[in-house]
């Protein structure tokens, strides 16, 4: 019986802990960065870069990392792309987007002529919603679009962007390994060129 009030104990704790998280995650700094966020997503010009690449866990990859063949701080779930152009940019109904790939071709196709191998698209994409997520301080962008160079294959686009400007791209292929992206949203400097 003396390790009944032990665990009450603990699940009181716990309460305590998620309560204060969610009051600080809600904090007035946060809550005006939000709406600071809600505002450039909402202009459609903006731009995301990311800085790790998170390929699917597929055989291959863990056989790249078994071969020792990435870069030291890398492994086959994560990879950093920070001195690696790419870009995944919105400006008013047109998305733009080059993203190294990391992974396994599913489907028959080629590149081509070598070239194009990286997740690349232009266009208006179909499908574009947009959800606030007020609770948890998020923003939720989904669309449909094809690839520009490969045309047999298209993508559907999931993306997570931050109070903290941060961001988390998911990019499902028609005919390869999904990808996943961490890095950060930022309005686009009209006088810079991706």
């Amino acid at each position: 019986m003396k390790s009944l009030p032990t665990y009450i104990s603990i699940l009181l704790l716990t309460l305590l802990v998620g309560c204060a998280s969610s009051n600080a995650r809600k904090s007035p700094e946060n809550l005006k960065a939000y709406e600071d966020l809600k505002q450039l997503v909402n202009s459609k010009h903006f731009n995301i870069n990311s800085r790790r690449a998170l390929p699917a866990a597929t055989l291959a990859m863990t056989a790249i990392q078994n071969a020792n063949l990435l870069a030291p701080g890398n492994n086959a779930g994560s990879i950093d792309i920070t001195g690696n152009q790419n870009f995944l940019r919105v400006e008013g109904d047109s998305v733009f987007a080059f993203l190294p790939f990391f992974g396994e071709q599913r489907i028959g196709g080629s590149y081509p002529g070598n070239t194009h191998i990286g997740i690349e698209f232009k266009g208006i994409p179909k499908n574009y919603e947009l959800e606030f997520d007020d609770d948890k301080l998020k923003t939720q962008i989904k669309f449909s679009i094809n690839d520009q160079y490969r045309h047999q294959e298209s993508y559907d686009v999931y993306i997570n962007v931050f109070a903290g400007r941060t961001s988390d791209v998911r990019v499902l292929s028609s005919t390869r390994s999904s990808m996943a992206y961490q890095g950060t949203i930022e309005p686009i400097d009209k006088n810079k060129k991706p």
